[in-house]
């Protein structure tokens, strides 16, 4: 199907996010997860070219819902050791699966690692990276007094906010 539409690309590791989109219902889902279903879905149905990058739970490498939405698989969440898995297999998995979307605009949900990690790949490759900032403490990633993020997380949570083309926050 040929759009003149810019494809999207939704980066969310939420556990429900798949179950949501797949139509099999969610084992516990927030309120990022249910807004980002929401608006993949709509945006779908207008005629986007849509693909959402998921952790790996288990699942294919790449599904497609009855929507026409793309899920990738990206890194899992747990297995080897946890410093290094970040390095040997979650982040290198991470990028692969941002690669393989081949999108022009990537959205991020938070200031977290994945977001400084989507922000850098993007600066690379020359794609668009909005960050949809996920709580009132996202800004003040820097504070470690107000930031919902861990010490090792902060930098690269720093560089998502500090490279986003775009910011888009629900509160002041």
């Amino acid at each position: 199907q040929m759009t003149d539409k810019p494809s999207i690309c939704f980066f969310h590791t939420g556990r429900a996010l798949p179950h949501i989109l797949l139509g099999e219902g969610p084992e516990q889902a927030g309120g990022a997860e249910v807004r980002a279903s929401i608006l993949a879905r709509a945006l779908a149905r207008r005629g986007w070219p849509l693909t959402f990058i998921i952790c790996d739970y288990g699942q294919p490498d790449e599904l497609v819902t009855d929507d026409g939405i793309r899920l990738l698989k990206a890194g899992a969440p747990r297995g080897g050791l946890p410093v290094f898995r970040f390095f040997t297999h979650t982040l290198p998995a991470d990028i692969r699966a941002v690669r393989r979307a081949d999108a022009s605009v990537y959205v991020g949900f938070g200031a977290n690692w994945h977001a400084g990690a989507l922000a850098r790949e993007c600066h690379r490759s020359g794609r668009r990276f909005l960050l949809w900032i996920a709580s009132s403490s996202d800004p003040h990633v820097r504070r470690k007094d107000i930031s919902l993020a861990s010490p090792h997380e902060r930098w690269l949570a720093q560089q998502g906010l500090k490279r986003a083309d775009v910011v888009i926050a629900q509160t002041d």
